[in-house]
């Protein structure tokens, strides 16, 4: 544990056992299942098992894993089954953050930081309902990522033929303080348990990437005379220990103004992560004046929404964008000779496209699985990079962080001498507002799905397509290109066909549409990503539904979504 003093390292006699187990036939590791189904019988076990046998195989013997996650129930006993899995299976090494709880890219830190050999990660779903929690188990590879496509469907495979689990069931890890334990198995050999202090090896990597001493006398005071009141809410996630850690211990932002930053473990914590509503607790904290700007940070630490005093919530479509165009603020990347490039998903707006061409730097659309992220950090191509789900990542940590994010914004800040609102408005004016939604049909009949995909390829793939014009009330879109998207990845020349559907228009907007199936309901999900570019200033204030109402209608009415597949109502998120 670097930086941390030795252990006198506890030792546990056991020995591991084969137990015969039947299949459940809904699990999946990097998927979210409710903890309503975590509590059966071997269902952890079961999942544990498939996890090291797909994603490992045979190097699960002397493997090295990073073990966290979220705390709430029921965590704490899934950590112990982890334990006692690995150990009947021939792991030799397990580090463990205190308590279990590790916020995700904490995690993938740890895996690149220790050279593991990947991490099990307790994770939950931001979009559960209040009264039902729910809880997963993803894995992430050696480089700190999530597992591949194959990855998952070798662990899936696993799940669906599963016939027994190996454990050591007398095995029990006290989790709450920093220790060292020997695991001897008798009919196996040794496993070692750490214990570890994550939140200070965590603390340290981001005082490396930030001028750390550039943002302190902000809270302070000693520059301004008056200290900048920064509002930090985690609603009592995983991320909260992490945050107070940077915030409070290294940065100097007062204890007072740390909100909820305990993780909750009991049985109702669940429901009380997800059932919280950060923004709109910011927007009203905010309303009594005492605070400059408020950030608030989810549960498994991934994402960050801030709002600055007067109640300017930054939209997350904005974060590259205001990177990119700052890029030379940040220590990190001057010390690394700059940014290689950056990458966005084909869902996302491409008003980052607009920054990186003003800022002459590499600029790749590649399709929505992290594996493309990473083949292009992996080759030295990217340094950071987004998705259309709010995530930004950054090659040290190949996992979006929340409070990474937080420091970019308060870096911005620091060392332009303009408010948050002014930075973004900086963007929008040079480059256009670009606001997105995403429109899902869930549930649709697979026949009537492919039907519409089917139809649409067809009308884009006319020649008489490109240049076509489309007038909504005021807004004329006119046909820039359109394809079925193909990706040709630069760091290994590899060719995916058919990732989805692509329109651009002339004014920097574009629609996205893919259609993904359920094996097992022999359903489908058409997807569609609205994108609009909103080049008028006097535009920019208005409310984003708003602003995309014209090009929604013309999705549809391209699509012929009430042809096809009218009787579907779409669920909606910006």
């Amino acid at each position: 544990m670097e930086g941390q003093q030795p252990l006198k390292p506890c030792v546990h006699a056991t020995k591991a056992i084969a137990v015969k187990t039947t299949v459940y036939e809904d699990q999946s590791i990097n998927a979210v299942r409710p903890v309503s189904e975590f509590v059966k019988k071997n269902y952890a076990e079961n999942l544990i098992q498939c996890t090291l046998d797909g994603a490992l195989g045979n190097q699960k013997c002397g493997a090295k894993l990073i073990v966290g996650g979220v705390g709430h129930y029921p965590a704490a006993k899934i950590l112990q089954t982890i334990i006692r899995v690995a150990a009947a299976n021939g792991v030799s090494h397990l580090m463990i953050g205190k308590d279990g709880v590790m916020t995700t890219p904490a995690v993938s830190l740890a895996i690149r930081q220790y050279h593991a050999d990947g991490g099990i990660i307790l994770t939950s779903d931001s979009r559960s309902s209040v009264n039902t929690g729910n809880i997963g188990i993803k894995f992430n590879g050696y480089s700190g990522g999530p597992a591949s496509k194959a990855v998952i469907e070798k662990v899936s495979k696993c799940t669906r033929q599963i016939t027994h689990f190996f454990v050591c069931p007398e095995v029990r890890i006290n989790l709450s303080s920093l220790s060292d334990h020997t695991v001897q198995v008798a009919n196996v050999g040794a496993m070692r348990v750490e214990v570890f202090d994550s939140v200070v090896d965590y603390g340290k990597c981001m005082e490396r990437l930030f001028d750390f001493w550039m943002l302190r006398p902000l809270f302070s005071g000693s520059i301004t005379g008056t200290p900048v009141r920064l509002l930090v809410d985690c609603m009592n996630g995983a991320s909260g220990p992490y945050a107070y850690g940077v915030f409070h211990d290294h940065l100097g932002v007062f204890t007072e103004d740390h909100r909820r930053y305990n993780p909750l473990s009991n049985k109702d914590a669940s429901s009380a992560i997800l059932s919280s509503t950060g923004v709109e607790y910011l927007l009203e904290e905010l309303k009594r004046g005492v605070h400059d700007v408020g950030v608030t940070i989810d549960y498994d630490g991934t994402r960050a929404t801030v709002v600055g005093s007067n109640g300017f919530v930054i939209p997350h479509t904005d974060s590259l964008a205001v990177f990119a165009y700052n890029v030379h603020l940040f220590p990190y990347f001057r010390q690394c000779g700059g940014v290689k490039g950056l990458a966005r998903t084909v869902a996302s707006p491409a008003n980052v496209d607009r920054v990186a061409k003003k800022m002459k730097l590499p600029c790749y659309e590649v399709p929505g699985d992290f594996e493309h992220f990473e083949a292009l950090m992996n080759a030295g191509l990217v340094s950071v990079c987004s998705e259309e789900d709010a995530g930004i990542i950054c090659n040290i940590i190949r996992e979006p962080d929340g409070i990474w994010a937080a420091l970019c914004w308060l870096s911005v800040f620091s060392r332009t001498k303009r408010s948050i609102e002014q930075n973004v408005r900086d963007v929008w004016s040079t480059f256009g507002r670009h606001v997105f939604c995403r429109c899902n049909f869930e549930h649709c009949s697979a026949e009537a799905a492919k039907r519409l995909m089917g139809a649409l390829l067809e009308t884009v793939s006319s020649p008489k397509f490109k240049g076509k014009i489309f007038k909504k009330g005021d807004r004329k879109f006119v046909v820039s290109m359109a394809d079925n998207f193909c990706y040709s990845s630069p760091a290994d020349k590899t060719i995916y066909a058919d990732q989805g559907i692509r329109i651009y228009f002339n004014d920097g907007s574009h629609l996205y549409f893919r259609m993904d199936m359920d094996s097992k309901s022999q359903q489908a999900t058409v997807r569609i990503a609205i994108n609009a570019c909103i080049q008028d200033g006097k535009l920019h204030d208005k409310p984003t539904r708003e602003l995309l109402e014209p090009l929604t209608e013309l999705a549809m009415e391209i699509a012929k979504v009430k042809e096809f597949i009218s009787q579907v109502c779409p669920a909606v998120s910006q």
